[in-house]
C-alpha cells in the first residue's frame, strides 16, 4: 500500500480548504437573502410533495456539482502554478549555465575567447527576463569589472641587438596588449549602444548601474546616450585622452557625452584624473540627476558644454583643479540648476561664456579661483545672446 505524498497531502489540504469556503460563501449568502427577506420565521409543512422532494435533490446535486468544481479548479491551479516554476528553474538554470560559460570566457588566455565572452554575457543580458533586474544587472557587473582590471601596458621598442626569438616574443606581447585594449573599447562601446535605446525598449541598460571606479580610459563615446536613472561611476578614473594627439597637438582622443541627455541618473567623475584630449558634453541635456566632477583634475584638456541646456540638472567642479586647459559654455541655455564652481581652481586656462543665455558666467566663477586666465563673458553680465563678448584677463 503507497502512502500519500507530501504533494498529495498538501493537494487535499487545499482541496478541502476550498471546500470550505465554498460552503462558507454559501451560508453567507444565505444569511443575506435572510436578512433581505426580513427575516422570515420556518414555516414548516408536515408533508413533502413529490415535487418538492425532486428540488431537494436537485439543490443537493447543484451543491454537489459545485464542491467537484471547486476541486477542478484548485487542481487545474495547482497544476498551472507546478507547470510555470518548472519552467522558470529551467529557464534559470539555463541563464545559469550561459552566464558561467560566458564569464569563464572572459578569463581565457585567448583574447579572441574573451572578445567572444564579451558578446555571449552582452547577449545573455538582453535575454534576461524583463521582469529580472538581477539577472541583466549581474551580467553588466561582470563587464564593468572586467574593464576596472588593471590595464596591461604595450611593451617598449625591443632592445638593439635582439635575437630573432626575442623580436617575435617582443611582437606577440604587443599583439596581446593591443587585443587587450580592443577589448575593453568593445565593452564600452556595447554598454553606450545600449544606453541610446529609446525609452521602452526591452533590450535597453537604462536605470542600471554602471562602476567604472579607479579605472583606465583612454577612449569612450557616449554621445547621444539616454542616462535615466542609476548610478554611472567613474570616481577615481584615469583619463589618459592623449592617445591620437601629439605634445603639439595636445587635444587629441575624445571622452564624448555631446548630445547625451541626463534625467534622473547619477554620473560620478569625483576625484578623475583627466590628462589631454577633449572632454565633450556639447548639445547635452541637463533635465534631472547630477553631474559631478567634484575634485576632478584637469590638465591640458578641452572641455565643451557648448549648446548645452541645463533645466533642473546639476553640474559642477566644486573643488576641481583645472590647468592649461581650455572650457566653453558658448550657447549654453540655463532654465535651473546651473553649473557651479565652488572652490574649484583655473590655473593658465581660457573660458568661454559668450552667448550664454542666462546669468552662468556669473554663477559658475563664483566661489572659484582663478591664476592667469582669459575669461570671454557675454556683453550682458545677466546673460542675453548679444553675439559678441568681452575678453577678461585675470591674473
Amino acid at each position: 500500500m503507497q502512502t500519500p505524498s507530501t504533494g498529495d497531502r498538501r493537494l487535499a489540504v487545499v482541496i478541502a480548504a476550498g471546500w470550505g469556503a465554498a460552503t462558507v460563501l454559501v451560508l453567507v449568502l444565505c444569511g443575506l437573502a435572510w436578512l433581505a427577506l426580513g427575516m422570515p420565521r420556518w414555516q414548516s409543512e408536515p408533508i413533502v410533495t413529490p415535487r418538492q422532494a425532486g428540488e431537494i435533490l436537485r439543490m443537493a446535486f447543484a451543491v454537489v456539482a459545485g464542491l467537484g468544481g471547486v476541486a477542478l479548479l484548485v487542481i487545474a491551479y495547482r497544476r498551472q502554478r507546478t507547470t510555470e516554476n518548472g519552467e522558470q528553474r529551467e529557464n534559470t538554470r539555463m541563464f545559469t549555465d550561459r552566464f558561467t560559460t560566458a564569464a569563464g570566457q572572459l578569463g581565457d588566455p585567448q583574447p579572441a575567447v574573451r572578445l567572444a565572452g564579451v558578446h555571449a554575457l552582452t547577449h545573455l543580458a538582453d535575454d534576461a527576463p524583463a521582469n529580472s533586474r538581477v539577472l541583466r544587472q549581474m551580467c553588466i557587473d561582470v563587464l564593468c569589472a572586467y574593464f576596472r582590471m588593471p590595464m596591461e601596458e604595450a611593451p617598449q621598442d625591443p632592445p638593439s641587438g635582439a635575437t630573432p626569438e626575442e623580436l617575435k616574443a617582443h611582437h606577440a606581447e604587443q599583439l596581446t596588449a593591443r587585443s587587450m585594449r580592443e577589448i575593453r573599447a568593445t565593452i564600452m562601446r556595447v554598454i553606450a549602444d545600449h544606453l541610446r535605446k529609446g525609452i521602452g525598449d526591452p533590450s535597453a541598460w537604462h536605470g542600471y548601474d554602471l562602476d567604472f571606479r579607479g579605472s583606465a580610459v583612454e577612449h569612450c563615446d557616449f554621445s547621444g546616450a539616454l542616462f535615466i536613472g542609476g548610478r554611472i561611476s567613474f570616481a577615481g578614473a584615469g583619463f589618459q585622452l592623449r592617445g591620437l594627439g601629439s605634445p603639439e597637438t595636445p587635444f587629441g582622443a575624445e571622452l564624448s557625452f555631446a548630445g547625451a541627455r541626463f534625467a534622473g541618473a547619477y554620473v560620478d567623475f569625483s576625484g578623475a584624473g583627466f590628462h589631454g584630449g577633449r572632454l565633450s558634453f556639447a548639445g547635452a541635456a541637463f533635465d534631472q540627476g547630477e553631474v559631478s566632477f567634484a575634485g576632478a583634475g584637469f590638465r591640458q584638456v578641452q572641455a565643451s558644454f557648448a549648446g548645452a541646456m541645463f533645466d533642473g540638472g546639476r553640474l559642477d567642479f566644486d573643488g576641481a583643479g583645472f590647468s592649461a586647459c581650455e572650457m566653453s559654455f558658448a550657447g549654453a541655455e540655463i532654465t535651473s540648476g546651473a553649473p557651479s564652481a565652488d572652490g574649484a581652481g583655473f590655473s593658465h586656462c581660457k573660458l568661454d561664456f559668450v552667448d550664454v543665455v542666462s546669468a552662468a558666467s556669473a554663477v559658475l566663477l563664483q566661489g572659484a579661483s582663478f591664476a592667469d586666465c582669459e575669461i570671454r563673458l557675454a556683453d550682458d553680465a545677466k546673460g542675453t545672446d548679444s553675439g559678441s563678448g568681452n575678453e577678461q584677463h585675470i591674473r
